[in-house]
């Protein structure tokens, strides 16, 4: 609820229209948003999940319920944005927060998905989403760093124990992982104007 109540301010702040879906092309930062909506989903998940685990729910209902109170959540929010006039419901948003949100429970099903997770990282290292105020798309001078694609970077890391041979097992510390991420950087896309909002 806190969470929610500080991104309204910050992403819903502005003059709601009629319910739409979102109708621009989805280009938005180099779709690292989708990102962002798949690893909030995992986060969401698994902190719901710890919580109903840690009020005495059974393990596989906890994953469960993390799961669908997470997808919840990303409805929420993608029923917000539907009203707002800068946005719009976006299936594909919605769609990757579902797949987040049900991530953690198909880890605990299947094992082998236990050896692959998701993390997120932030360095102001691209500053012109932040000085750039005139060129973006909403003016709210409290500008999120949740929103500052441009320097997110999200990462898939992979357990390093899956990966190398069996007979180096007991050698390999379990905190060690093989990771990947993505970033939009500095690029046009994180703090365009649409035309068709002015």
């Amino acid at each position: 609820i806190g969470s929610y109540l500080y991104v309204k301010d910050v992403w819903w702040a502005k003059n709601q229209t009629k319910f739409q879906f979102e109708r621009t092309a989805e280009k938005y930062a180099l779709h690292i948003d989708k990102a962002s909506h798949f690893w909030g989903g995992t986060v969401e998940s698994d902190m719901l999940a710890s919580g109903f685990r840690w009020s005495g729910i059974e393990e596989e209902d906890s994953y469960l319920y993390g799961a669908l109170m997470s997808s919840l959540i990303s409805f929420s929010v993608e029923m917000t944005d539907g009203y707002a006039v800068e946005h719009g419901f976006s299936l594909k948003d919605w769609g990757a927060g579902l797949a987040g949100a049900w991530y953690r429970y198909a880890q605990y099903k299947i094992p082998s998905l236990r050896s692959v997770n998701f993390k997120a990282s932030y360095w102001n290292h691209a500053p012109k989403y932040f000085e750039k105020k005139d060129q973006l798309i909403e003016q709210n001078p409290r500008r999120a760093f949740i929103d500052n694609y441009g320097n997110q970077t999200y990462w898939m890391v992979v357990s390093a124990r899956a990966v190398f041979p069996e007979a180096w097992q007991e050698s390999v510390p379990s905190w060690l992982g093989l990771a990947i991420g993505a970033r939009a950087g500095d690029v046009v896309d994180v703090i365009r104007k649409d035309e068709q909002f002015r």
